[in-house]
């Protein structure tokens, strides 16, 4: 039975193609944010405990959501403007509202890092990543002088990779976490664009 519905699933897709897959962004505020030509500006938050073991992830994780959506057409502030403003101001900032009075955009994308690892949790020697977090979404209205960010959309999200553990010994460091943190960002940034089933094979 499985065999046969995959092949019509198969077939299906060779007479119509593969379907592309509504972002949850647009199916949650009916906006396209491609076509609309809103701007948008992100920012990653991460725990002390993250940063511990890898301290740069938070602004890694912003250069590659933005350079993803930037890819599929959608205009995005900056990254290196807001990873500028983020270091000046010690990595934190306190409500949205003071992002949005600092930069023109029209919305402000939060990725809030709740865990992030590269080993496997019962053992240093493998390489397994795991993260989970919270999507927030801003919308900012107002004139200058009274610029307000208000929270219209919010995702939770969890990833592991892969799923069977890889040796130390396998694959270097600095490879398996550019890899883990590309898949991570694409999975976020998939919120925001349409994209077909096989992109997430």
């Amino acid at each position: 039975m499985l065999a046969g519905c995959s092949l019509v699933v198969m077939t299906g897709r060779m007479i119509f193609g593969d379907p592309k897959i509504t972002n949850q962004f647009r199916n949650f505020t009916h906006i396209d944010l491609r076509k609309s030509k809103k701007e948008v500006l992100i920012v990653c938050t991460t725990p002390d405990s993250v940063k511990s073991e890898y301290s740069p992830i938070d602004f890694k994780i912003v250069e590659t959501v933005s350079r993803k959506l930037k890819r599929e057409g959608i205009r995005v502030v900056d990254a290196n403007d807001v990873l500028t403003w983020m270091d000046d101001n010690g990595g934190r900032w306190d409500d949205a509202d003071e992002i949005a009075k600092k930069f023109d955009t029209d919305y402000i994308i939060h990725i809030d890092l709740k865990e992030f690892r590269f080993h496997d949790r019962n053992s240093p020697n493998l390489f397994q990543g795991h993260a989970t977090g919270l999507v927030h979404v801003y919308e900012v209205s107002g004139d200058d002088d009274h610029k307000q960010a208000l929270n219209v959309f919010e995702s939770n999200f969890e990833s592991e990779y892969p799923h069977q553990p890889v040796p130390m010994e396998n694959m270097n460091q600095s490879v398996f976490i550019h890899r883990y943190i590309d898949r991570v960002s694409d999975r976020i940034a998939k919120l925001f664009y349409d994209y077909r089933m096989l992109d997430t094979m």
